[in-house]
């Protein structure tokens, strides 16, 4: 593209290194990095589909938003992934059959009044989670047995 008007730039005398070219080159790169996680948004995650679990689960959050499981013996949920510090992240839980069970949760994670749900004996029931970008996972019963 040619300069406005009739003025030329001697390219050689442009100093690459120059203070005011690296922090535009940064800012311009902060900027495209945050347009890319804008377009990256995904409006509809893929499940994560642990099938039947008989152990204790860890949830990354970092890699997935909804988790679907059966089940299938006692087990313990906790999250785990790096939680983005100033930026809300949420997601859902399907668990089928977890009344079956004893399901207890890790200390990171919050209920309302501090009370874990009583979960469907046969059946599912939707959690959904929220993570204000500190370290406590907020967790909501969404429904109960929609089987």
């Amino acid at each position: 593209m040619a300069w406005p008007y009739t003025t030329s730039i001697d390219e050689t005398k442009l100093d690459q290194e120059s203070d005011s070219i690296k922090e535009a080159r940064q800012e311009i790169e902060d900027t495209a990095n945050a347009v890319n996680s804008m377009i990256d948004f995904d409006t509809a995650p893929a499940i994560n589909n642990l099938g039947t679990v008989t152990t204790n689960q860890s949830l990354n959050i970092e890699n997935h938003s909804v988790f679907k499981m059966t089940v299938g013996g006692d087990i313990e949920i906790s999250f785990t992934g790096t939680l983005t510090s100033n930026r809300m992240q949420q997601g859902v839980i399907f668990i089928t059959n977890g009344g079956a069970h004893t399901v207890t949760y890790g200390t990171e994670v919050k209920f309302t009044d501090g009370t874990a749900p009583v979960l469907t004996t046969s059946g599912t029931d939707i959690l959904t989670w929220i993570n204000d970008g500190g370290s406590d996972v907020y967790v909501l019963f969404a429904g109960r047995d929609m089987s």
